[in-house]
């Protein structure tokens, strides 16, 4: 066996005696496994959630999109009390950042499902992660959509945009609690261009990563900004919906 083999085969054997030895215990039902650095077995990622939308639908909001926006997407339905909000609040205050990259690998076998999403062109599509205030993420270390993003781009081969590329420059209050009108006026012109960054969406197909959506403020301003940076279109793609 040639050396490059030897390290080859050292290597799975030691990734092996690792998931024997440290195996893997899902954050959801608790059951072990051999995780390989996951947080959520197969099982739960396959069927502990109901599903956020699925008869495909191009607009899973309680109002028309606004122009430009070709569909809003959610992997899984938010269960108030229940084993999703508990996780994503992992992953937004406990540092469970993996969590994240797991929920956008599922996330992104979903999107090649859509038909919204045109797998021959995907080389034109973006990802972009709702950013966070940078007081904001200086608390939590770092931002769950980048996380949620990464996996995303993982499994879809679609290009995320680089940190920074879109920035949150006001502190808003949080959306939860607000009526529809109110998220739109608390999150309105929260958002920018990184100034040297301004040509980044010229003709591109842009997808909003978010972790959960309500009425779609957020993620649409987002979306917004990005068309009067020269996407061509804008899709949403969020882990839960209501």
């Amino acid at each position: 066996m040639k050396l490059s083999g030897v390290k080859e085969a050292a290597v799975l054997l030691g990734k092996g005696l690792e998931a024997l030895i440290f195996p893997g215990v899902c954050l959801c039902c608790g059951d072990r496994y051999t995780g390989g650095g996951r947080r959520l077995c197969e099982g739960c990622l396959a069927g502990a959630f109901e599903p956020g939308n699925p008869l495909l639908k191009a607009n899973i909001l309680d109002h028309i999109l606004p122009d430009g926006v070709e569909w809003v997407h959610a992997l899984w339905k938010f269960d108030k009390g229940g084993r999703l909000q508990e996780l994503i609040h992992k992953l937004k205050y406990q540092h469970q950042q993996p969590l994240g990259v797991d929920f956008g690998r599922a996330l992104g076998a979903s999107l090649l499902q859509h038909p919204g999403f045109e797998a021959a062109g995907r080389g034109r599509y973006l990802l972009v992660p709702v950013p966070l205030h940078k007081r904001k993420q200086r608390r939590r270390g770092y931002n769950q959509a980048e996380a949620i993003a990464a996996g995303v781009e993982q499994v879809a081969g679609i290009r995320c945009v680089e940190p920074g590329t879109v920035l949150r420059t006001r502190y808003t209050t949080s959306q939860t609690g607000l009526e529809g009108s109110r998220r739109l006026e608390n999150i309105r012109d929260a958002f920018q261009v990184h100034r040297r960054r301004q040509g980044v969406f010229e003709g591109s197909k842009a997808i909003v990563i978010d972790d959960v959506i309500t009425t779609g403020a957020t993620a649409l301003e987002v979306g917004r900004l990005l068309m009067a940076n020269g996407a061509r279109s804008v899709a949403v793609l969020t882990v839960a919906r209501p």
